[in-house]
């Protein structure tokens, strides 16, 4: 009887290089800290029977299908207050329009007169937003130099971190 040779060939190994010269390999690494979700990852796919390539190749593809990769990245020099003055321009002017009430002016003025109708509606909502967060931006820059002083005369002192947050959202709803 023969032995069987668990040996590669040198024509296996180019035909492997080859073809590994053609592929591209992603990896996710999980540290000590990830751990459960590594466990979660690892119970999905001794259940289903997939793959872990396969099933990120299908979230990946999910991704991209659903219209996802077209949202804007946001800048990491991005401060919080743009942070919050973007999400208000991608929800205002027209969070309480009914698409019926745009879509009169549509119908009985044409696009041109409705377009420029809107416009102006979106101008004249930004403008009272803008009014609004002016008038409030002084009253929390003053509350912020408060809070300073109280800090410095040790008023948070032994309080727990929850503690000051919801007394610090208690007095901001006060001073707005």
């Amino acid at each position: 009887m023969e032995e069987i040779k668990n040996t590669i060939s040198d024509a296996q190994k180019a035909a492997q290089k080859k073809y590994d010269q053609k592929t591209k390999t992603v990896s996710i690494k999980y540290t000590p800290a990830d751990m459960e979700d590594y466990e979660r990852l690892k119970k999905y796919i001794d259940k289903t029977g997939k793959s872990i390539n396969g099933f990120i190749k299908e979230l990946v593809n999910d991704f991209f299908e659903s219209g996802q990769n077209q949202k804007p990245v946001e800048d990491k020099m991005i401060t919080p207050l743009q942070k919050k003055r973007r999400k208000q321009e991608e929800y205002y002017p027209y969070c309480n329009v009914s698409s019926d009430g745009i879509q009169f002016f549509y119908d009985k003025f044409g696009e041109n007169i409705a377009d420029n109708i809107l416009d102006e509606f979106e101008c004249i909502v930004k403008s009272g937003i803008e009014e609004v967060l002016e008038s409030k931006g002084d009253g929390l820059d003053e509350w912020a130099v408060d809070i300073q002083e109280r800090i410095d005369d040790g008023e948070y002192q032994g309080k727990s971190t929850e503690e000051i947050r919801k007394e610090l959202i208690n007095e901001l709803c006060d001073i707005l």
